[in-house]
């Protein structure tokens, strides 16, 4: 299993309109990516708290997509760089002017 994950990381004068993303940008996401990508979960972190060095900046937001194999993988990045992502890139001044950092990682388990 592969988590994509985007870290909606804080800048000055940050905003991210929570409601906007939960009932617009993720659903049209789903729409979006519908027969491109084949996520198996997502979920979505909000509020996290640093509970050792409070001084450190959190993301404000950060999604978590699970898919299965790196195929996958490959085929979420050819769905970034494709014409279907750009309706959710356009989207994103709406909701957000965080940073967007995108990672993936394969998560073992024991």
């Amino acid at each position: 299993m592969y988590r994509i994950r985007a870290h909606y990381l804080p800048v000055e004068n940050a905003f991210l309109n929570y409601d906007h993303y939960f009932s617009v940008h993720v659903p049209l996401a789903v729409r979006q990516m519908n027969g491109a990508v084949k996520v198996h979960k997502v979920d979505i972190e909000k509020g996290a708290e640093c509970l050792f060095e409070t001084h450190e900046l959190q993301p404000l937001l950060v999604l978590s997509i699970y898919v299965e194999s790196t195929a996958d993988v490959e085929d979420f990045k050819r769905f970034v760089q494709s014409d279907k992502a750009t309706p959710l890139l356009e989207d994103v001044p709406r909701y957000t002017n965080c940073r967007i950092v995108w990672t993936a990682s394969e998560l073992a388990e024991n």
